[in-house]
């Protein structure tokens, strides 16, 4: 990452206060010094931690990367985190929000009201559209939904999200599979014009409206 923001000319040791920018990132602290539990924490452009330090918090996805300075990945409490920057505002009348998802693949449990506890946690029936992990992976699927529909609820109109069904399920540290990733991205485009050209026109219309 140093050297990603050295071949930019940008030093990665400025803090977030510093910025121009406005800016939301989620992570989560693994010990707070008050409660003594694990508790989300919003780093905004009011925060006085350097901006790589922030990353380096944001992105410790557990059982890939080591915890950063006590904290870990901030998609374990906002894979999407569209809430907390609209949260963010200090002014929220005449807000646009456009969000972009990175893509999810299908899962659902058919008469899911007959499943055993073995069955949410693990799924042994191989054609079951269902992970193998059924319980968790319900878990951070609902999360994720939860701040689109709550922006929803909140913009109406005023909010759009564009999150395209994968072609197929992608790990985490799987950097090889980008090229799929990206061709999933122009399939999408090309096979939803409509939808896509709507987006695009109703971005365009901030301009006149904002």
């Amino acid at each position: 990452m140093q050297s990603a923001f050295a071949s930019k000319g940008v030093d990665p040791t400025i803090s977030l206060n510093q910025l121009r920018q406005k800016i939301v990132i989620p992570a989560v602290n693994l010990d707070d010094v008050k409660l003594h539990r694990w508790r989300t924490v919003v780093m905004t452009d009011q925060t006085d931690v350097s901006l790589i330090d922030a990353m380096m918090r944001s992105s410790a996805a557990p059982t890939y990367f080591p915890s950063y300075q006590g904290y870990v990945d901030g998609g374990m409490a906002a894979n999407d985190p569209a809430a907390f920057a609209y949260a963010a505002l200090k002014n929220r009348e005449e807000v646009s929000l456009l969000s972009f998802g990175t893509g999810y693949t299908e899962n659902n449990i058919p008469k899911g009201e007959h499943w055993g506890a073995l069955s949410w946690i693990i799924d042994l029936d191989p054609k079951n559209p269902a992970t193998k992990t059924p319980l968790f992976t319900m878990l951070f699927d609902v999360q994720d939904q939860l701040p689109g529909q709550t922006c929803q609820m909140l913009l109406g109109k005023n909010y759009r999200r564009i999150n395209l069904k994968l072609s197929e399920s992608v790990a985490l540290d799987d950097a090889k599979k980008i090229p799929e990733l990206i061709q999933d991205v122009e399939t999408y485009i090309t096979q939803n014009p409509k939808e896509w050209e709507a987006t695009c026109n109703w971005v365009a219309s901030w301009g006149s409206s904002h």
